[in-house]
């Protein structure tokens, strides 16, 4: 059962695809890692640490908006190609890896759901992407990758409920509690894959 406060404002709303790019695009300028405090950088670290990501590896990173991991990934890794859907993300994050020095960052600017895998990567991450724990994009990942793919998500993000306050104020009950399924790693575990899976918090 879904109850009404596990769905998201952006799919109660019936919000269509054009909107949903267009508010990712104009949301760029606001949009900050902050929230996520050191969890960036110790994530990168922990998946070095695992041979996840490797120092000679080719990466490709779903959904990088201005480089929360992006620029946290690339001094760890040979190339590092950066996707996503928003030309003004894009642009924040080749202008901070120039001022950075890291000539290592390719930008792509594509639409993930209808990017065609080709495994020239060893290792495809996801980086708070929407939908990317879907089963057609952890199929399109796995196409894309020869070694490691790599799922990052929120499980309680700190906006959360002054978003969902700010809805029930407007009438609706919308919420965020899909964040907490563990749909993706049962769905994972059924087709016969043995997904690794850890959580990070931090305080900011």
């Amino acid at each position: 059962m879904i109850l009404v406060s596990d769905i998201h404002p952006f799919t109660g709303e019936k919000t269509s695809y054009e909107k949903t790019l267009k508010f990712w695009d104009d949301y760029s300028d606001q949009y900050s890692g902050m929230q996520q405090g050191d969890i960036p950088v110790r994530i990168v670290d922990r998946l070095m640490e695992l041979g996840m990501l490797e120092g000679g590896d080719d990466v490709l990173e779903i959904g990088s908006g201005p480089g929360t991991y992006s620029l946290v990934m690339s001094p760890h890794v040979r190339t590092l190609t950066c996707m996503d859907t928003s030309p003004r993300m894009l642009s924040r994050l080749s202008a901070e890896a120039s001022v950075r020095g890291m000539d290592n960052i390719t930008c792509v600017l594509n639409d993930w759901n209808s990017y065609v895998p080709d495994m020239g990567f060893d290792a495809c991450i996801a980086t708070l992407c929407p939908g990317s724990g879907s089963p057609e994009s952890i199929l399109r990942m796995e196409a894309s990758a020869r070694r490691s793919c790599i799922l990052v998500s929120w499980v309680v993000n700190h906006g959360d409920d002054l978003n969902s306050e700010i809805w029930k104020r407007l009438g609706k009950d919308y919420g965020y509690g899909f964040r907490r399924s563990t749909e993706v790693q049962d769905r994972l575990k059924e087709s016969g894959r043995d997904p690794h899976v850890e959580f990070f918090k931090t305080c900011i």
